[in-house]
């Protein structure tokens, strides 16, 4: 993480309205949706980090192929071209205890969440970050939305 990136997470933690913080990343903006915050870490109810408008099929690949949410890979489980939107989970091998995390893109951003399995359904969930934890995933998620271009959906 850059101590650009470093410097703004703890200034957006540090100025939280309403649970809700936002940040500048590497040429990306993000909004964290926050249970308490600390002068280490954070509780994440929701990560939304927004880049360059782009094709979300390319979006998900990037993202699946460099993501790793607390270590778990990531796989396409929906991609749909036409509406715009994409969603992947954590792979089964690496879910813990019936957690996964979801993440949902559209044409201009992907939003992150922890879940749960409950009975059929499923639950949302608060997780931990570290402020440099935050900061490394605004980077790698603005990183993977900025790299999909028009030019490179080709395929």
């Amino acid at each position: 993480m850059s101590e650009v990136t470093r410097r703004r997470v703890d200034a957006g933690l540090d100025s939280v309205r309403g649970g809700r913080a936002e940040i500048e990343g590497e040429g990306c903006a993000a909004e964290v949706q926050t249970g308490a915050v600390g002068p280490v870490g954070v509780e994440v109810k929701r990560l939304r980090v927004e880049g360059k408008p782009g094709p979300v099929d390319v979006r998900a690949r990037a993202i699946s192929e460099s993501f790793r949410p607390k270590g778990e890979r990531l796989v396409e489980v929906e991609v749909d071209t036409r509406l715009g939107g994409a969603v992947l989970r954590t792979q089964p091998d690496d879910m813990r205890r019936g957690r996964f995390f979801e993440v949902e893109l559209d044409e201009q951003g992907v939003e992150v969440r922890r879940m749960r399995r409950e009975g059929s359904g499923r639950q949302q969930e608060v997780f931990p970050l570290t402020r440099e934890e935050l900061g490394e995933w605004i980077d790698e998620l603005g990183e993977a939305l900025n790299a999909a271009s028009p030019v490179s959906s080709g395929g």
